[in-house]
């Protein structure tokens, strides 16, 4: 989407396209979600309950939903792909290249995210499940968020353009919300046992 200026008190007030209520709705959401990670890593350390590296995905979690509230209000990622785009055009290669490098990046992207869930999965078989769900939703949510940083147009379309069985919301507006929701559950999960 369009760059409004990263980093400027202009880009503290509006989102990436999205009325400025969506994108507050979205930042508190990524707010109370990293609050709630650092609620269930608190409660975990004091009860002791598994070793201190399983509690501290909480953590990282936390501090994933922090950067992801940061780049939403600031649009950091924009930032940095209108940088890059400019770098193309300067160096002559934008219009030739743009198309395969941005697929290139979308199936790097949804393999990197898939890839990780895979190994980790296996890796943290042992691990509770609530830390398991951390974890994968933490992934989904950073390579939503970067796809979506890609800008392919297709993507764009598939994410931004309103649907009817969806109450007219565009579809980023439902599945970025249901990852911090998936996230905020496994970690109230954490808080309760």
């Amino acid at each position: 989407m369009a760059w409004h200026g990263a980093l400027t008190p202009e880009a503290l007030w509006r989102g990436r396209g999205d009325s400025m209520a969506r994108v507050w709705v979205i930042v508190v959401a990524y707010l109370v979600g990293a609050v709630v990670c650092v609620c269930a890593w608190r409660h975990e350390s004091l009860a002791s309950r598994g070793s201190v590296g399983e509690s501290n995905i909480w953590l990282c979690a936390a501090g994933v939903l922090l950067l992801l509230a940061l780049d939403r209000k600031l649009d950091f990622l924009a930032w940095v792909v209108a940088n890059g785009r400019k770098m193309a055009r300067n160096n002559g290669w934008y219009w030739s290249h743009r198309r395969l490098i941005q697929k290139t990046g979308t199936v790097v992207m949804v393999m990197a995210g898939l890839g990780l869930i895979v190994v980790f999965g296996i890796c943290l078989r042992g691990v509770a499940f609530r830390h398991r769900v951390a974890f994968c939703a933490s992934v989904y949510l950073a390579s939503l968020i970067i796809l979506r940083a890609i800008s392919l147009h297709e993507v764009d379309r598939l994410l931004y353009r309103t649907r009817k069985f969806l109450l007219g919301l565009p579809l980023n507006l439902v599945i970025e919300p249901l990852g911090i929701l998936v996230l905020a559950l496994a970690a109230i999960a954490g808080c309760c046992t």
